[in-house]
């Protein structure tokens, strides 16, 4: 009677925690997750808390106040996160998802890009010396680097991207509304030697002025109605962190 009761207990227990530690975004098909919040940067390491892609800070980019908990601010001058680019050679489907808060300049700043050469492959930045952003796109289908967004933005605002590819057509959101759209085919090809958080053609000194926060990519094309979940995330904690304590806690008390 006593175990029946227990029990009992206990899966009420678990169902009654269990929302408190729901998912805030959408991990299905996510491959790489850099929050940039101080907690998970470590030296010149800038932690992928989701996958295995772990960036390599270079230029120094300096802490700073984020959307959620920290972020990274960027100087445009050489401040990026390096990424293997084998994150992306070959998806057939994408999403590239961030906060950026840029600074006006008459620059190219890349939310997301590579370098050093010239970005044969795929970014986001903002369009030199405009305030709409530019999407690249080179697959074994075509190339483009002449997307031009159509949402007016603010320097020193935050907003939220989320830059997604289904195979088919590419569809961009800011703020969860559609910024660019485009027919489009293949399978993603890089010609850069690397891809970056806030960098795209090194050469060329085409670097992110401003601040980046909750990095995402994705090997699938978002919804709107998942972009705008994400967006509207005010956590970037992730349950299976909390589940597994409670699985770990049941499992003590199962040997007890």
């Amino acid at each position: 009677m006593f175990k029946s009761t227990f029990t009992v207990i206990l899966v009420f227990t678990i169902l009654f925690v269990y929302p408190v530690y729901a998912q805030e975004f959408v991990t299905d098909g996510l491959i790489g997750f850099w929050p940039l919040d101080s907690s998970t940067i470590d030296g010149g390491t800038v932690t992928d808390v989701f996958g295995e892609n772990d960036g390599d800070a270079q230029g120094n980019p300096a802490k700073a106040d984020g959307v959620i908990n920290e972020g990274l601010e960027f100087d445009g001058a050489g401040a990026r996160v390096e990424l293997p680019k084998e994150l992306m050679v070959g998806l057939e489907s994408f999403t590239i998802e961030c906060w950026f808060n840029y600074t006006d300049s008459g620059n190219w700043r890349w939310m997301f890009g590579g370098g050093p050469e010239w970005n044969h492959g795929v970014g986001c930045c903002i369009y030199s010396g405009s305030n709409i952003v530019r999407y690249h796109l080179k697959t074994d289908g075509g190339e483009f680097t002449d997307g031009n967004g159509s949402t007016a933005l603010d320097p020193g605002e935050w907003y939220h991207i989320a830059y997604t590819y289904d195979g088919e057509m590419v569809r961009s959101y800011v703020n969860g509304e559609i910024d660019f759209e485009r027919a489009h085919q293949g399978a993603v090809v890089i010609d850069t030697s690397v891809l970056a958080i806030g960098g795209g053609y090194f050469q060329n000194n085409e670097y992110f002025l401003g601040l980046l926060d909750e990095v995402r990519v994705y090997d699938r094309a978002l919804e709107q109605d998942e972009v705008q979940k994400n967006m509207e995330a005010t956590s970037n904690s992730m349950a299976v962190e909390p589940l597994d304590k409670l699985y770990e806690t049941w499992g003590e008390i199962k040997t007890r």
